[in-house]
Formats: structure tokens, C-alpha cells, sequence
């Protein structure tokens, strides 16, 4: 299942970047394949298993995609991007570790990780930190996970592109790290160009989806329709200029 799903937004116009995150809990109409490939029909789901009903390869990330897609009142998305949970402590050390301040307990899970430090990231400890969420006291619901996994991309970004300020070459070394463990529609020379393109984009933060969580079998999430749909307007529409 997708652990992790987020939508870069890119604002041309305005040379931004909003990520929009995306709760792994949240219930949507989720396409079911068959062995070609090809949907079967629909389950309601938790979002994650959109992943689940595919190759674990292409299948899996374009299924993924057209449900949230769906999920965002039809608004298309150009480009995937899918990296295994193994690939964290590679990305990470690559850039050479990434710094964050600990706000939650990680005591006799990662007892170098200590609620109120700041700690520099390294190897299985990016991990932990990113990926830990059963074990943590309190975060049945994903709440607390996704705070952090905004706040290490965040740190993330601020490091790569301080690489690639210095490197132009950097965005190839960092997909070729990775390779083994990614999965997406782009060649790496577009990954590459990509990369240099956003170098010029001011990366505004993370926004979500309001709704609630319910505790079920399993937690389910359910968006708050009114302001999902507000909240495509904002990211994805332009008004009419009269």
C-alpha cells in the first residue's frame, strides 16, 4: 500500500509550489484490476490500497493516480513519481543527512531520536522518523506521521536545492541513487530538467484535506466534500479575467 502520497502543484504564473498531502486513511472510490491491467470495477477504500491493486510497478502508480484524481473532482495529473520505503535512508544520506527537531516520542523505537532535540538525519534514523507510525503512541490515525513527513520534506527540499545551487550535475546523481527503488513516466533527463526548472520555484508549504477520522476495523478518513472541492478551486483554477 502507498504509505505516503502527496501532489506537487506547480503555479507557472506565479513560479510556486504547493504540496498538496494526501491522508493514506482517506476514503475514495478505489478501481479494482483485474490480471491485464485493466479496472474490474470499484471498492470504497482507504486511498493506500489503490497501490495494493496493482503490479507494485506502473499498474500500481497509474491506479493510484486516476483515484486521486477522482478523489480531486477529475483534475488532471500529469506525472507520477513512486519511491519504495527502503529508498529513505539512501535519498537521505546522499544529500548528506537532513536536520529536523523531534516533537514526538520515539523513546524504545529510536532512542536517538529525543523529543525536543534537533537531530541531523542520517541512514535508518531518516527512516524511523519518516516512516514509524504503528509504534508511536497516539497516531493511530496518521495525523502525527504526516506533520512529520511534511516537516522532513520540507527540510529536504532546502537541502537539494542548496545541491544543486552548487551542482548542476546533482539531480542525476540523486535519481541514479534512487533507481533501484523508483518507479515513474519520466525519463531521467526530464526528472533532470525537471529538477533544474524548479530551482527557479519558491516552494510555499503543505496544504491537506479537512474531514474527519473514524475508527473502525481499520481508521478511516473522510474528507469534508464542501471543503475539498473549495479546495480544488484554490489549487487548481484560475478565475475568468472579465
Amino acid at each position: 500500500m502507498a504509505d505516503y502520497l502527496a501532489l506537487a502543484i506547480l503555479n507557472s504564473r506565479e513560479k510556486t509550489c504547493t504540496i498538496l498531502q494526501i491522508d493514506r486513511n482517506t476514503m475514495a472510490e478505489v478501481p479494482i484490476l483485474g490480471s491485464d491491467g485493466k479496472s474490474i470495477g470499484t471498492t470504497t477504500h482507504q486511498i493506500c490500497y489503490a497501490y495494493a491493486y496493482g503490479d507494485g510497478l506502473k499498474q500500481s502508480c497509474e491506479n493510484t493516480v486516476n483515484t486521486v484524481s477522482q478523489l480531486l473532482c477529475n483534475v488532471p495529473i500529469d506525472n507520477y513519481l513512486s519511491l519504495t520505503m527502503g529508498a529513505i535512508p539512501i535519498l537521505n544520506d546522499t544529500v548528506g543527512g537532513v536536520t529536523v527537531t523531534i516533537e514526538d516520542d520515539f523513546t524504545g523505537i529510536d532512542d536517538t531520536l529525543v523529543q525536543g532535540a534537533t537531530v541531523h538525519l542520517m541512514g535508518e534514523h531518516a527512516y524511523n522518523f519518516v516512516h514509524e507510525r504503528m509504534r508511536m503512541p497516539g497516531d493511530d490515525s496518521n495525523t502525527s506521521r504526516m506533520r512529520r513527513q511534511a516537516v522532513y520534506v520540507m527540510a529536504l527540499a532546502d537541502v537539494i536545492r542548496e545541491k544543486l545551487d552548487a551542482d548542476d550535475g546533482f539531480a542525476l546523481t540523486l535519481f541514479s541513487a534512487v533507481a533501484d527503488y523508483l518507479v515513474t513516466d519520466c525519463a531521467i533527463d526530464e526528472l533532470s530538467e525537471l529538477s533544474a526548472d524548479l530551482d527557479a520555484y519558491t516552494l510555499k508549504g503543505f496544504v491537506s484535506i479537512e474531514g474527519e477520522n473514524v475508527k473502525k476495523e481499520l481508521i478511516e478518513f473522510y474528507p469534508d466534500e464542501e471543503q475539498l472541492q473549495k479546495l480544488v478551486m484554490e489549487l487548481f483554477c484560475v478565475p475568468v479575467e472579465e
